[in-house]
């Protein structure tokens, strides 16, 4: 922070119960910043870790900035430059993959938010050479907390029950939550590429612990429960059952504990978030098809509706040459063994990572 060319910088650190000298560390560098540390006891998770330092802080604007990223020099001036509508509430630069860890080559690892049809949240650009397509300033769907901007005026209006980011969350997808809010609010988020940052990724895909992966999948269901227009839901119904039907096909094969772990975390999360949709729902500002223009249409979805929907003439196809007999046994055995096999034998693309 002390490389930054923005003046005036406040800076909250909290530590989350580190044992390996973090907070030694933050008081070597004090001098010259106005620089205050929460010790917590241990691990209360990222979105609680983030509330307690907006709480702590008092500037118009908060950066929310992960331990594993490192911003160029101009990082908070270009972007607190960005905010030029009052309707921005967030923004976020262009972060890369460290070159020394990708072959020295430009990989990046977000260029913000996009919202698919099948209510999965990825980050634009992931593990893509940037060869200039996410090189212009442009509304986003939401930003990625590792290194993202908020306009406080806007996280004041969308907090529910005391919190900015959901603590239920504990990590992953808070920031997704947050930008949802923002958007049935009416805020808008921007993209702003001469911003860079430089972001290690600890752990993503399947190479995550079961517990990270079943919470990204419990808080992406919450996500949807808290923060959906029925009505919208309802239009991508066929991608939205798509998707869950292959979650569901794959994942009960590759791994019966997380796949169990995740329905048992959905389940008792589900009260607490039916809970809050009725406290997003007062600060909503847009309709159904306002918020249209931000749910895009990927390729996958499209594939996804296709795979489901051949799968399901294949089972009429089989049924019809056996007479009809045995349907409901040849359609166990193609949604529950033959499908999975498949999925398992050609590999199947990691689940993003939304820390």
């Amino acid at each position: 922070m002390k490389a930054q060319s923005y003046a005036g910088i406040e800076v909250v650190v909290v530590d989350n119960g580190s044992i390996d000298g973090s907070k030694e560390l933050a008081r070597r560098f004090t001098n010259g910043l106005r620089l205050s540390i929460i010790e917590n006891p241990k691990n209360f998770g990222f979105a609680k870790a983030l509330n307690q330092g907006i709480f702590a802080s008092k500037g118009e604007f908060v950066l929310a900035l992960n331990l594993d990223v490192e911003l160029e020099p101009d990082y908070i001036e270009k972007l607190v430059a960005a905010f030029i509508e009052p309707a921005i509430g967030s923004a976020t630069g262009k972060l890369y993959r460290p070159p020394e860890r990708v072959g020295g080559k430009k990989i990046l690892d977000s260029a913000g938010h996009i919202l698919l049809a099948s209510r999965v949240v990825l980050n634009r650009g992931d593990e893509e050479e940037d060869k200039g397509a996410y090189d212009y300033q442009e509304e986003i769907f939401g930003v990625c907390a590792a290194a993202a901007m908020y306009r406080r005026e806007m996280l004041e209006q969308v907090r529910i029950s005391g919190e900015y980011f959901d603590g239920d969350f504990f990590a992953s997808y808070e920031d997704v939550d947050l930008d949802w809010r923002a958007k049935n609010a009416g805020w808008n988020s921007i993209f702003v590429p001469e911003a860079i940052a430089y972001h290690v990724r600890r752990a993503f895909g399947w190479n995550a612990s079961d517990e990270m992966l079943s919470n990204s999948k419990r808080n992406k269901f919450l996500c949807v429960v808290k923060n959906e227009y029925v009505l919208n839901y309802l239009i991508d119904l066929p991608i939205t059952i798509s998707y869950g039907l292959e979650h569901l096909l794959y994942d009960h094969y590759k791994n019966y504990h997380l796949f169990a772990l995740t329905i048992i975390k959905k389940l008792m999360a589900f009260p607490r978030a039916l809970k809050k949709r009725f406290e997003v729902r007062k600060t909503r500002k847009i309709s159904p098809f306002a918020f249209r223009k931000h749910i895009v249409y990927g390729r996958e979805d499209i594939l996804k509706v296709r795979d489901i929907l051949a799968l399901a003439a294949l089972i009429w196809l089989f049924s019809w040459l056996i007479g009809g007999r045995n349907t409901f046994y040849m359609a166990v055995f193609v949604f529950f063994i033959l499908n999975p096999l498949v999925y398992y034998i050609k590999g199947r693309p990691e689940e993003p990572d939304q820390e």
